[in-house]
This record gives C-alpha cells, sequence and structure tokens, in this order.
C-alpha cells in the first residue's frame, strides 16, 4: 500500500529535522510539503533481485508550483541489482500556470544503498533556458515488483521561489538484453 498527499502548512514554515542524530539541526519549508508513505523493500527481498531492470511505468505522479500544478510527468531510469547501479535516469514534469506551459528535465545517475536509491543530479534545466538544481529521495518498495517510490524538488540555481516539486511511484520490468 502507497499512500501520498501534500500538507499545506498553513501556519507559516514547515521545520523538518534533517539529522536523527542531532534534533537541533533543521530546515524550514516554505511552501507545500508532498508526501509518500510506502513499506520499503526488506535487505532479503532486494538480496534476491538480480539483473538489470528498466523503470519507466509511473504508477502516479502529484505536484506543483509556486504558481500552477504538475500537468504531465515522464521518469525513467535503469538499476542494475548486480552493483546497484542507476543509469540513464530522466525526468521531464510539464507545469501550467496563467502564463503557460513551463517544461523542467533532468538527466541523474545514482547508486543503490539497501532499499534508498542515492540519486545524483547530473544536469537540470527549466524550460531549457535556466540552470536547475534538484533532489531526488527515492527507495524501493513492494516485495515482487520492486517499485520505486519518491519525491522531486526542482528550481532555478539564481531563483529558489522558481520550483516545482511532488512526488511519485513508478514501476517497471526486468530488462531483456539483445
Amino acid at each position: 500500500d502507497v499512500t501520498w498527499g501534500t500538507w499545506q502548512g498553513n501556519n507559516g514554515p514547515i521545520e523538518v529535522k534533517t539529522d536523527p542524530n542531532n534534533p537541533a539541526t533543521t530546515v524550514d519549508i516554505n511552501t507545500p510539503l508532498h508526501w509518500i508513505f510506502a513499506t520499503p523493500m526488506t535487505t532479503a527481498e532486494i538480496a534476491q533481485k538480480s539483473g538489470r531492470f528498466w523503470y519507466n511505468n509511473l504508477v502516479f505522479y502529484s505536484g506543483e508550483t509556486a504558481t500552477g500544478s504538475v500537468t504531465d510527468m515522464y521518469l525513467m531510469m535503469d538499476l542494475d541489482f548486480d552493483d546497484g547501479k542507476i543509469s540513464d535516469g530522466r525526468i521531464k514534469i510539464k507545469t501550467e500556470d496563467n502564463n503557460g506551459e513551463d517544461t523542467w528535465f533532468s538527466k541523474f545517475s545514482g547508486q543503490l544503498s539497501g532499499y534508498q536509491v542515492d540519486i545524483t543530479i547530473d544536469e537540470a534545466n527549466h524550460n531549457d533556458s535556466q540552470t536547475a538544481t534538484g533532489t531526488m529521495p527515492i527507495f524501493l518498495t513492494g516485495s515482487s515488483s520492486a517499485a520505486m517510490a519518491g519525491s522531486y524538488r526542482f528550481e532555478e540555481s539564481n531563483d529558489s521561489s522558481t520550483f516545482v516539486s511532488g512526488v511519485f511511484l513508478l514501476t517497471g520490468s526486468q530488462a531483456t538484453d539483445s
């Protein structure tokens, strides 16, 4: 089972504790916070996986910007369970507001670390003209299907008030190399 939602945080910034060993280490978030909950895969379930899996089936996505909503999303990546490497990662997010349609795009790579997928953003942009930075925390969930549940946040490098953020659930299948 996967549950997700958006916390609007009406009473000022949302304070997020970022270090479990030091509760004083926090980050304030002044935008809606998207959350996702699912049971992570166990180490034993992950150990039973082998070979390369192609993840490209978005089961759901949700998100928004400072001025609009996410209208379409494409997400794909390879995960090789033999060495844990993430390759060929791409995300394209389309948003719409009163000024029309925007597109966010990123290429990424990464490494499986237990049930967590540590993503490195290799490049990102907004409307092909503005460089962007981003994060994509992802974890494996499910047993036999090994779905990926995660969130994303991208913002323009020179303007953090121009952003897109949200959550997703992605499934895939074992790749057949020819």
